[in-house]
């Protein structure tokens, strides 16, 4: 922080200045004491002056596009690899259910907490997963494949909880809709001929 420029410095210089002019406009109002009181008020202003507020950076978030493309590079990583049925059947799930949700992620705009555990499952997750299946040694080691199957069955099981979350509120939402038109229109739909113009 610059300390001639400070925000404290400068508006103790100011309430000083404007004590100066009020001493000076009243005709010495202020009494033998003035430059007392004009030091101690530009002090005490500035001394509770807060401080300038730093913005806060925040940390980028990753938009569809980005997820989509990063799911991308991981269903490449999968595909070049060759993995055995089972991972790749697990892997398909997974993928089927995030492009789904990520299809669907405008709809996500009021979870901000279910769009950051999208993100994660996606960025993080399934990632370092499948890094660390490819760096095994032999991909169609049966350990190797449980363990990769298994793991890529919970993440394709979280994502597919999230995508049914956002399907039946779809539904509900649609639901509030129709009942809306029925309570309003008597239970049926209104027909061009039932409309007073």
């Amino acid at each position: 922080m610059n300390t001639l420029n400070s925000r404290k410095i400068v508006v103790g210089v100011a309430v000083t200045a404007l004590v100066i002019v009020l001493h000076v406009l009243t005709g010495g109002g202020l009494g033998f004491l003035w430059p007392l009181v004009a030091v101690c008020t530009g002090a005490a202003a500035g001394f509770v002056t807060p401080p300038k507020q730093e913005k806060a950076i925040e940390a980028p978030t990753s938009g569809a596009g980005q997820l989509i493309s990063s799911l991308e590079g991981v269903r490449y990583n999968l595909k070049q690899s060759k993995v055995p049925g089972p991972v790749q059947k697990a892997w398909d799930s997974f993928d089927d259910s995030a492009v789904w949700v990520l299809d669907n992620w405008h709809r996500l705009d009021d979870a901000p907490h279910q769009q950051a555990l999208v993100r994660d499952m996606i960025e993080e997750h399934s990632k370092e997963l499948v890094n660390s299946y490819l760096d095994v040694t032999d991909l169609k080691n049966r350990v190797a494949v449980e363990e990769m199957s298994e793991s890529l069955g919970i993440l394709g099981r979280e994502m597919g909880e999230i995508r049914d979350a956002i399907a039946q509120n779809s539904v509900r939402n649609l639901r509030n809709h129709s009942m809306a038109l029925k309570l309003e229109y008597g239970g049926t739909l209104p027909s061009i001929e039932s409309k007073e113009v």
